[in-house]
């Protein structure tokens, strides 16, 4: 564990197909407006043009519901998967 926060917990970990090493940020959905700062973070990192120094680079997030894990890639808001989330954070 790197740290902890409001929201979620970061660990370091090592990437499987690479070796190197990653920071992971586990982010508990258990409430709507956690959603919604999960969702605006990925869009806010997967919107960047440029690197920046003080920005960790996005790999990719894994939504997980009921056991079962899902891949998010880079996309934009109008993708079916994102109007769930957005649809779920409002339930």
């Amino acid at each position: 564990e790197i740290g902890r926060g409001s929201y979620g917990v970061v660990y370091e970990a090592v990437a499987g197909r690479s070796g190197a090493r990653v920071a992971v940020k586990k982010i508990r959905c258990d409430a709507p407006e956690n959603v919604e700062l999960a969702l605006a973070e990925f869009w806010a990192l997967t919107s960047l043009k440029r690197r920046h120094q003080n920005v960790v680079q996005f790999e990719e997030c894994v939504l997980q519901r009921n056991g079962l894990a899902q891949r998010m890639s880079h996309g934009n808001k109008n993708s079916q998967l994102y109007l769930r989330l957005v649809e779920t954070s409002l339930k």
